[in-house]
């Protein structure tokens, strides 16, 4: 007991020479005693104290201001101060969403590989040609150009600062038949084929696009579509449908096409004619009626060579097969056969259709339909697809697909019964900025 009064009476003693002789007071946490420049001392914060800054003596510069025991630069409004700098906490990576002071639960958090900092928040990171929607990496909207057929060539400069190009393209349906033996509905012309793919330009290039026109149905005259459909001939003071035209992108520094969309066949009597290509066009399908002799319809055009004629049948009744018949036009590169229903153009046309004869009580002649054009991309065009028609039906309508194609128009590429070929329809695009 006399032991710990004398202890305690010494405490009391010390304090109270402290206290007398005006000694500083002990600092708190994060605190340290500092001259205060005037031969005294005063409590000083280490992390926030521009003159003791991280230290007794440590002065921030003009400009310059004391955070987390680091000078720092004084940050301009919407600025907050982390890790000695001057950071966005809107965008910045390493401190994202950062406040006040920028320290511990302030700090905001540093955004993990792959991840971007999007308005205080991280998110997913996307590619070049991409931005972040909802969280998540979408194609930036395409910048997109569309022509669509008016008998004539068409041009696109290249705008400054794009380098490459994508184009999308359908081939021209070919024009309805006459309809079948029994007058119950004539037969539609060939779709027109689809292709699209990507290739670089450089600024100021000129593209002519060369947008196929519909076949002419039978009772329309039967021409060709314009891009190098080929006419039905007139034989026997008759004519049957013309074929649809190509649908071409052409570059013109290099003179050649980049990519070509065949041209549907035209309809034969009561039968479709040949769908544009794909590598290949369709081929038209012979009449044949048990009384009569069928004839061939035109072949499809291919990578290599024009699709041949069809053939005429002799007749089972008195006369000649073909009262006065030319001698057909042959498909060729990028044009249509022409005989009687015309081909479709392409990289290769489809050949034109021959004719049959049925015979009964009376001669009655049956033109077959023509065949297809092929489809085509050029070798210094990458992503090439290419997309043969069905029939009458062309890639990208809703007839034949579950997915809506944004871009595809209705009756684009289409054969109808009774009517002229669907127009050609062609789609430039590039990323935007």
């Amino acid at each position: 007991m006399t032991i710990r009064l004398a202890t305690a009476l010494l405490v009391l003693t010390a304090c109270a020479k402290a206290s007398s002789s005006g000694a500083a007071p002990p600092c708190g946490a994060l605190q340290a005693l500092c001259g205060d420049g005037a031969g005294g001392t005063s409590c000083a914060n280490m992390q926030t104290d521009n003159a003791n800054c991280g230290g007794c003596g440590k002065t921030c510069p003009a400009g310059a201001a004391c955070a987390g025991g680091t000078c720092a630069p004084t940050c301009a409004t919407g600025l907050v101060t982390c890790g000695g700098a001057c950071v966005e906490p809107a965008s910045s990576r390493a401190f994202c969403g950062a406040s006040g002071d920028c320290l511990g639960s302030h700090a905001g958090v540093a955004c993990g590989p792959g991840q971007l900092c999007s308005s205080g928040a991280c998110a997913t990171s996307c590619v070049p040609g991409q931005l972040v929607a909802s969280g998540k990496c979408v194609d930036k909207p395409n910048t997109k150009v569309v022509f669509t057929a008016t008998g004539a060539d068409q041009s696109f400069t290249v705008p400054a600062g794009v380098t490459s190009l994508r184009a999308r393209a359908w081939g021209a349906a070919g024009g309805a038949g006459g309809p079948d033996l029994f007058g119950s509905g004539s037969g539609a012309g060939g779709a027109g084929g689809y292709v699209e793919g990507t290739f670089s330009v450089v600024p100021g290039d000129v593209l002519t696009l060369v947008v196929g026109g519909g076949g002419a149905s039978f009772t329309d005259g039967g021409a060709g579509g314009t891009g190098g459909g080929g006419p039905a001939l007139t034989i026997d003071s008759k004519v049957g449908a013309g074929g649809g035209g190509r649908t071409a992108v052409i570059l013109q520094r290099s003179g050649g096409e980049l990519l070509t969309a065949g041209g549907g066949g035209g309809g034969g009597d009561g039968f479709t004619g040949g769908a544009g290509g794909g590598l290949s066009g369709g081929d038209g399908l012979g009449n044949f009626y048990p009384e009569g002799t069928a004839g061939t319809g035109g072949g499809g055009g291919s990578q290599t060579a024009g699709g041949v004629d069809g053939t005429v049948t002799a007749s089972l009744g008195p006369g000649p097969p073909c009262e006065g018949c030319p001698r057909p036009g042959e498909a060729g590169p990028l044009l249509g056969g022409s005989f009687f229903t015309g081909g479709g153009a392409g990289w290769f046309g489809g050949g034109g259709g021959g004719r049959g004869v049925y015979y009964a009580s009376v001669r009655a002649y049956l033109r077959n339909p023509a065949g297809g054009g092929s489809s085509h991309c050029d070798a210094s065009v990458s992503d090439c697809v290419t997309v043969a028609g069905q029939g009458a039906i062309p890639a990208g309508s809703p007839a034949i697909t579950s997915v809506p194609d944004p871009d595809y128009q209705a009756g684009i590429g289409a054969g109808v019964p009774d009517a002229d070929g669907g127009p050609g329809l062609v789609l430039i695009s590039w990323p935007a900025p």
